[in-house]
């Protein structure tokens, strides 16, 4: 299950960024370590064609975060997706989470594709997107530079109109 983020939620996003280098994988460059909740409620407030969702368990306990991207360059989007919860990692919890992210951008904006970025070398994240149908892109990579050395941002998209989900 999927729902808005909401303030209360922050405790547990605190939790899982426990280092600069989850978020950068979590993040991209745009949040900086240690996360703070000003951090989320600027960018919210900043961005309102971006949106924060949680996933939660049976229990209704958040365990994972996640972005619908529409407006702006490169959307529609998903990004800023998370499982937090160590315990609900390698189960297939992500693509499961991922999956509901994609069928409520279809719910809200029935987008003919989506699309996601994957930072250089985060191969458990590039599995679970191609899982869900989503190909590399041959597009020219994004580049940031990160504690002195450059990292590269590979695009995937899901093509709405070839995939099961609609």
């Amino acid at each position: 299950m999927i729902r808005p983020y909401r303030e209360e939620d922050f405790q547990y996003l605190g939790q899982w960024v426990t280092d600069a280098d989850l978020l950068l994988r979590f993040s991209g460059p745009a949040w900086t370590f240690p996360l703070t909740e000003e951090q989320i409620r600027s960018h919210q407030q900043q961005y309102p064609c971006k949106r924060l969702y949680v996933g939660c368990d049976a229990r209704e306990i958040p365990f994972a975060i996640g972005e619908l991207i529409w407006n702006e360059e490169d959307s529609p989007r998903l990004g800023r997706i998370l499982i937090g919860d160590p315990g609900q990692r390698g189960k297939g919890t992500g693509t499961a989470f991922v999956k509901e992210l994609i069928l409520e951008f279809i719910r809200l904006h029935n987008p003919k594709e989506i699309c996601l970025y994957v930072l250089e070398g985060n191969e458990a994240a590039a599995r679970c997107y191609r899982k869900l149908g989503f190909q590399f892109d041959q597009v020219e990579p994004k580049r940031i530079l990160y504690n002195g050395s450059e990292m590269r941002m590979f695009r995937m998209t899901l093509d709405l109109d070839k995939n099961p989900l609609r």
